[in-house]
């Protein structure tokens, strides 16, 4: 049975319109096109009328408004593609392709990434355990197969002429010329016609044809769509498990491959790789099931391979891609099939973002068609290309297979073809072979408009993958889309190692013993190595290699940006060539990645080690060779030395008879590059330090070059004393960290025998629970370059606290020696260093206080005594306020003090004293001033309080624990040049730490309520005739408080008080004289005392009442209902009493 499919595409909005894209499948039965009244197509369609129809929760409905058709269809392409031999018809049939076999690439990347990243960080911490690293790390992938050959290629088809549905098929890849064929037309219509329905429920439409007969012909399935204000496209099915959400394909999560971090977690539904994972599998496997003589010493070199998509379980988007297609190829009639929009995929287009640039597009491209010379479309047109997600590969045996490699981005263009650099290729072209009814011709360029990003070692990208639909449309690159949808951040580096220097041995035959990596001289007990060649011409009495810069590949030397700007076109072009070619004269291209040459010599009598640097020079593309030469030791005090010449061109080693050494030559990292590698990544993230693999001591990274050398026959000197200049210690705000430049005096440290100094440091660590001792045994480890004694290194190191706190510590400084390893293993470590404490370091605190939370605010007092033989004086010092914390205290750090504010021209967030108006007395200055506050720890000006930048004063105090609280009692000094009574104050206060970053050290202010601040009272009794004389003094309202006074005596033990009522039999003081009345600072009438009695005792009670009456009648005595704001008791001296 004929039929054209009639795909509707929802494709955007434009204004008020709708727009459809209708992809027409042919699947015809016949010999031709005239059969079908298809010959002229185009023109055909543009007579057509259409007709919308929405499925949706409102049911089936037709659209009141016909589609609008836009055309673009043009009769003569159509005829020049299908008006001859092309418009020939095949009947069409389904074909069904069973799902691919796919590698299970994600596993196998976790298991790479687990093995390289754990065998990179155990070499860097145990060096000398290489050997049995590797041993270890290859040991999981012993036993799997060996690296099969390449598969051999399929048969080549016999080429057929393509028929009509072929020829459609084809085009397919190429929808602008779909379009230009009418086989995509695009409708407009009215966005009212598809704003039915609930569009939280799932919504349908088709588009169908009015003319009865091509109505016969045609089958529209329902495509789901999605409509808001910003989009028109195909809707996602719910349960998808490619997630296209709007256009997008769900990349949320998608990160660098890891290693599993257990054997149970799932893995994530998309990943980036950056590395060659089939091929570094080979080479595992091949290296693990090599026998122990032919085991390489490290592993096999991963290669950086661009930025891999990778889908973990791809194999089930294989199947239900392929039981979609099985399903619809056996339905009874398309008109009743549901696509969504991952039945829709015509391919990927990969974006990618860099830093906090924009996203560019991989596939978009300048296209240029012809079909027998006639142009389609415009020459140099605007497109985009895809990448198709579901390619596989039929082998020889004509089995499919794939991996779960979706796409990968090496740098260039997903749609273009790469540029030949050599020209020494055809390029890609049309296979002549291939008979073809038309001619038909492409060209693809890039854009000029939209470049390509470019990727680069050392770069940070990000991945996002938009959809293009069967009709070739789909979001533009420019389209604002959901930042979840797109991969992590992902650091782009490189895996592949920077190789040692090349050797090359300038005679071109050796003498016995000597090849190009062993360099042999020779001597006798009693002959010099000068002597014995003199003797025998054919024993050098020196030997000498040349040293060259390692090569490296163009595709590695480009994604280090070296052909980048600032340097002219030619110039690169001229260092890109000699990459790419084998032959140029001036030599293999050297890896702009290395710095210089690394050698250690290591001696083999003792293991004593000697190690030199040095740069290539002239700098990279164009460094000269160096040259290493071996000659003898006549110093019987130095058999070994190692020494580069002045100008770094020859590196020369002696040896004393019977010395024999290996010379390890690596390549260092050039400062430039050193974020550029893998390996380097891997050490930071598990805290190893990076600077002898930055030298070249890492086999993984800078795998060495060993050459032997044969002669044919113990604690750092200084003790360590840094100096820390002013400025040395930083932190930086809200830091938990403090930075501290050390430098170190002509005889602080001994470099030549200090190989490494570690810090550590110890403080008193305050708290709220109280102080304690802390301690760190390891704060930072320093390598100290081998330098000139009287010359030591400057460095600064990092010390991590974990919070903000101050602190004063003792740094305690120990110096490593060197040399360790040239002694006997048994010794102590402690032998070889030498510590010694430092001066103490305040570290400042990093974050601003936060404010104090008060308990409460309540008057305070101080009392005092003074006696003599006839009088006794009682002084309560008032002018105090008790102000009351909540814990925790010290959250600073060690001295976080309570902090009164005050300032004279503010009349906000400051300290204040009000008059109480209850009371006649001269009203307190209202600002007190900071030296009114007495006791203070401290007084000084900061103008840092938060909010508006302006001058302030604190008094600091220091409280104290009491309880579950802290309190800190502020006194006031006075209340103004004329003293009031009883003033309020109203205290703000701020958590305050004196040893903060500047700016930084109080807290946002906390008022706290008004609180009365009393007046001192002195109170005087004296010995007088008959009795005891009673002045009270102090500061007092007009009129002035009443005082009173009493004698009492106790009739046992008790610290009641009778004031009447029936208490007898009950122990208390009695009143026996008095009261006698009185005013402040105005001696009372003498209270005459009785005799004392046999038992007990005699104290005068004496009481302030203010004049203020009570309210109403109570039956309390009227102790309880006066306002009392003195009462204070004087025992009577025995020798005072009367009788």
């Amino acid at each position: 049975m004929s039929e054209l499919l009639w795909v509707a595409v929802p494709s955007g909005l434009d204004g008020a319109s709708a727009l459809i894209r209708v992809l027409v499948v042919p699947r015809l039965q016949g010999s031709s096109l005239a059969e079908f009244g298809l010959q002229e197509w185009p023109s055909l369609l543009e007579g057509l009328t259409f007709e919308l129809r929405t499925d949706t929760s409102a049911g089936i409905a037709l659209a009141p408004d016909h589609p609008e058709l836009r055309p673009a269809a043009r009769l003569d392409v159509w005829q020049a593609f299908f008006g001859g031999q092309g418009g020939l018809i095949n009947d069409w049939a389904s074909r069904d392709y069973a799902p691919p076999a796919v590698d299970r690439t994600h596993d196998d990347a976790q298991r790479i990434s687990h093995t390289y990243r754990d065998t990179v960080t155990r070499m860097a911490r145990t060096p000398q355990d290489t050997p049995g690293i590797v041993d270890q790390a290859l040991a999981p992938w012993q036993g799997g197969q060996p690296t099969p050959p390449p598969p051999p290629a399929p048969p080549i088809p016999t080429p057929v002429v393509p028929d009509f549905h072929r020829t459609v098929a084809m085009l397919r890849e190429h929808p602008a010329v779909l379009r230009e064929l009418g086989l995509v037309f695009e409708l407009a219509v009215s966005r009212r016609n598809l704003e039915v329905g609930d569009p939280r429920r799932s919504r349908h439409l088709s588009i169908r044809c009015t003319d009865p007969v091509l109505d016969l012909l045609v089958r529209a399935p329902w495509t789901a769509y999605l409509l808001d204000d910003e989009h028109f496209l195909p809707a996602s099915a719910p349960d998808a498990a490619t997630a296209i959400r709007r256009g997008v394909v769900d990349l949320a999560g998608a990160d660098v491959v890891s290693p599993q971090a257990e054997p149970d977690d799932s893995p994530p539904p998309w990943a980036v790789c950056t590395f060659e994972v089939d091929g570094a599998v080979g080479r595992l496997r091949d290296a693990a099931n090599s026998t122990a003589d032919e085991r390489p010493a490290i592993l096999p070199h991963l290669r950086s391979a661009g930025l891999q998509l990778v889908r973990p379980g791809r194999a089930a988007d294989y199947a239900a891609r392929a039981d979609a297609a099985r399903t619809n190829a056996t339905a009874d009639s398309m008109d009743d099939a549901r696509l969504t929009a991952e039945d829709l995929v015509l391919g990927f287009r990969l974006d990618v973002k860099s830093g906090d640039g924009s996203w560019r597009s991989l596939t978009h491209r300048l296209a240029t068609y012809t079909v027998n010379g006639t142009p389609i479309g415009s020459a140099r047109a605007p497109e985009e290309g895809h990448v198709k997600p579901f390619a596989a590969v039929r082998g020889a045996d004509a089995e499919l297979r794939a991996d779960e490699v979706v796409t990968r981005w090496s740098g260039w263009s997903h749609t273009v073809s790469p540029t030949n650099l050599l020209d020494d290729t055809p390029g890609p072209r049309r296979e002549p072979a291939v008979p073809l009814p038309y001619d038909f011709g492409w060209r693809f360029d890039l854009s000029d408009v939209a470049p390509l990003p470019t990727l680069r070692f050392g770069t940070r990208y990000q991945l996002r993958v938009r959809v293009a639909d069967a009709t070739g449309g789909g979001l533009p690159v420019g389209a604002e889309t959901d930042s979840t949808q797109c991969s992590e951040v992902v650091r782009y580096t490189r895996h592949e190692p920077v190789p040692p220097p090349r050797i090359a041995a300038e005679a071109g035959t050796f003498p016995p013993g000597a090849a190009v990596t062993t360099l042999v001289i020779r001597s006798d007990h009693d002959q010099s190595a000068e002597d014995l060649h003199h003797a025998t011409p054919a024993y050098p009495a020196a030997e000498r290699r040349s040293v060259h810069p390692p090569p490296v590949t163009f595709g590695v030397a480009e994604q280090h940006g070296v052909f980048d700007p600032p340097a002219g076109d030619e110039q690169t072009w001229a260092w890109a060539q000699r990459a790419l070619r084998d032959d140029d004269p001036g030599g293999p291209q050297p890896d702009p990645a290395t710095g210089g040459v690394n050698a250690v010599l290591r001696l083999d009598s003792t293991g004593e080690e000697h190690d030199g640097r040095k740069e290539w020079s002239p700098p990279w593309p164009d460094p000269r060779p160096k040259r290493i030469d071996l000659a003898e030791s006549t110093d019987p005090d130095t058999p070994v030395a190692l020494l580069w010449s002045g100008d770094g061109e020859v590196l020369l080693v002696r040896l004393g008879k019977g010395e024999a050494a290996t010379v390890e030559l690596s390549s260092t990292i050039h400062d430039r590059y050193s974020g550029h590698f893998s390996v380097l990544d891997w050490l930071a993230e598990a805290a190893v330090d990076v600077t002898d693999s930055l030298n070249g001591r890492h086999p993984q990274l800078t795998p060495p070059q060993v050459l032997r050398l044969v002669h044919a026959v113990r604690r750092p000197v200084a003790e360590p004393q840094w100096v820390l200049r002013p400025g040395a210690v930083n932190r930086e705000p809200d830091d938990t960290t403090a930075t501290i430049q050390v430098a170190f005096a002509g005889g602080g440290l001994h470099s030549p025998s200090t190989g490494r100094l570690d810090i550590g440091a110890c403080w008193t660590e305050w708290t709220d629970a109280g102080d304690h001792p802390a301690a760190v045994d390891r704060v930072h480890s320093e390598p100290i370059a081998a330098g000139p004694p009287g010359r030591p290194p400057a460095f600064t190191f990092r010390h991590e606290f974990g919070d903000t706190k101050h602190r004063t510590l003792t740094y305690r400084l120990t110096a490593i020696s060197r040399y360790r390893q040239c002694f006997d293993a048994a010794e102590p470590d402690s032998a070889f260093r030498v510590a010694k404490e430092q001066r103490a370091v305040s570290i400042p605190s990093s974050a601003r206080p936060t404010p104090p939370t008060v308990l409460a605010v309540n008057p305070a007092f101080a009392w005092q005594t003074e006696t003599t033989a006839d009088q006794i004086v009682r002084m309560r010092r008032g002018r105090r306020v008790r102000v009351e914390l909540s814990p925790p205290w010290y959250e600073t750090g060690e001295g976080e003090r309570l902090a009164v504010i005050t300032a004279a021209d503010y009349t906000d967030t400051v300290t204040q004293l009000g008059r109480d108006p209850l009371w006649g007395t001269p009203a307190p200055e209202r600002f007190p001033a900071a030296e009114w506050f007495a006791g203070a720890d401290e007084e000084k000006p900061l103008k840092n309080l938060p909010g508006p930048d302006r001058q302030v004063r604190v008094a600091a105090y220091t409280p104290v624990r009491a309880g579950d609280r802290w309190y800190a009692d502020v006194e006031l000094s006075r209340t103004g040049q004329v003293e009031s009574y009883a003033p309020f104050v109203e205290l703000v206060v701020a958590r305050y730490q004196p040893q903060s970053l500047r700016d930084l050290e109080l807290s946002t202010a906390v008022v706290t309520d008004k609180v009365p601040v009393l007046p001192d009272r002195s109170l005087l009794v004296r010995r007088a005739e008959g009795g005891v004389e009673v002045t009270l003094s102090g500061v007092m309202p007009s009129p002035a408080n009443r005082v009173e006074a009493v004698i009492e005596v106790a009739d046992g033990l008790t610290d009641l008080i009778s004031v009447g009522g029936d208490d007898d039999g009950v122990p208390a003081w009695r009143t026996v004289t008095g009261p006698v009345f009185g005013e402040g600072n105005v001696p009372l009438p003498v209270l005459p005392v009785l005799p004392l009695p046999a038992a007990g005792a005699v104290r005068l009670r004496v009481r302030e009442v203010e004049l203020v009456d009570g309210v109403g009648d109570s039956p309390a005595p009227r102790e309880l209902q006066e306002r009392s704001v003195f009462i204070d008791t004087v025992p009577i001296p025995p020798i005072w009493g009367g009788g």
